[in-house]
């Protein structure tokens, strides 16, 4: 099938370009003043050879790159400067009308090409605006970033080695977790299956919510190889270990006191934030969590997502009442680091006893 141009970016003049099946030709100069990749593509010197770019029949072929997203790109550098819509667009984040699933799917799309294509301020820019609006939805009752662009956006924020705290990633893995649990269950075993993001705790996070489920699995029509880890899975998890990091989170008085021996110093919750963590932990955490019901066991480890969502929500942990220290946002730092560990844990488990995901990537 020939390639068609694009209805939006294909000008009278300018370099041919080949995204997939589609051609764009455009005045290439913007894109190259803010990076050396595009530059190079107008730098070559003219001779009988150098046709490529110039016509249809031979494009310039951007490869690992699909249509949507380059006119993502495209959209910030070639729309009209008066256009109102192209203005609110470029105001960010901030604006309402921009805060909403299309919107997070253009920045996160710009960021990655801009990434790609090596173009630095812009990258900086639509990275602050993916990262302020899964702030918004931490914050939010409602998570309505679309499940498989937070994990695209995972996969990008994974990218940035020079973020040493992981803030960008550790966010987008809570928003992520809210949101899956009001996933179908055919969504959360695409997931699954998919196995496209290998980091562990998001491996751990999707394993744990597929155990959840996994007495609906029969209809899903898994393949053995599929089945295979979460029964092995299943059958070293029960009952839970007692070992750290799955003790550690049995309980709002040993969150505490894991709290005051991490800090190698003395450090006591204020009486606003020990009930906070009281009345949101031991709501969900109950007996079950140590003993032998699996099912009661698992849905709790997923209802963890939950009960941090709640405590960080709640008021007391904003208005900490401390006066040498914050200590609502260290128990809060706490509990992701322990959440951390749990699902780090629970991924390396499937994959020493069942080989999870290597088999499904060979089967890939």
């Amino acid at each position: 099938m020939s390639p068609t141009r694009d209805h939006n970016y294909y000008s009278d003049c300018g370099i041919v370009l080949q995204v997939e099946n589609v051609l764009f030709k455009i005045d290439i100069s913007l894109l190259a003043t803010h990076s050396e990749i595009f530059k190079s593509m107008i730098s070559v010197p003219a001779g009988p050879n150098t046709v490529e770019g110039t016509s249809d029949a031979n494009p310039i072929v951007l490869p690992q790159v699909k249509p949507d997203e380059f006119r993502d790109l495209l959209r910030v550098f070639y729309s009209s400067p008066v256009d109102p819509e192209h203005i609110a667009f470029m105001y960010g984040s901030a604006e309402k009308k921009d805060q909403n699933p299309a919107a997070f799917k253009r920045y996160l799309n710009i960021a990655r090409l801009a990434h790609r294509y090596c173009m630095s301020n812009t990258e900086t820019w639509a990275k602050d605006q993916v990262r302020a609006l899964v702030v918004l939805n931490l914050t939010s009752d409602e998570v309505w970033i679309d499940t498989g662009d937070l994990l695209e956006a995972h996969h990008y924020a994974r990218l940035w080695t020079d973020d040493s705290d992981d803030t960008l990633a550790e966010n987008i893995r809570h928003v992520f977790s809210y949101a899956l649990d009001a996933c179908y269950f055919s969504t959360v075993m695409d997931f699954y299956k998919a196995s496209r993001d290998q980091e562990p705790v998001m491996r751990g996070i999707i394993l744990a919510r597929v155990l959840q489920i996994k007495p609906t699995l029969r209809s899903l029509e898994l393949s053995w190889a599929e089945h295979a880890p979460l029964y092995a899975l299943q059958v070293h998890l029960t009952p839970l270990p007692d070992y750290t990091p799955f003790s550690t989170l049995a309980a709002a008085s040993r969150i505490e006191t894991t709290l005051v021996d991490e800090q190698e110093s003395d450090i006591e919750l204020c009486p606003q934030i020990a009930d906070c963590l009281q009345d949101h932990w031991e709501r969900i955490v109950s007996d079950n969590w140590e003993g032998g019901d699996f099912e009661d066991a698992v849905r709790e480890i997923n209802d963890l997502h939950e009960a941090r969502r709640s405590i960080v929500q709640d008021d007391r942990i904003k208005h900490c009442g401390c006066e040498h220290s914050d200590c609502g946002t260290a128990i809060v730092k706490h509990i992701d680091t322990l959440m951390k560990e749990l699902f780090i844990e629970i991924s390396d488990i499937c994959t020493k006893v069942s080989g999870w995901p290597t088999k499904m990537l060979t089967n890939a």
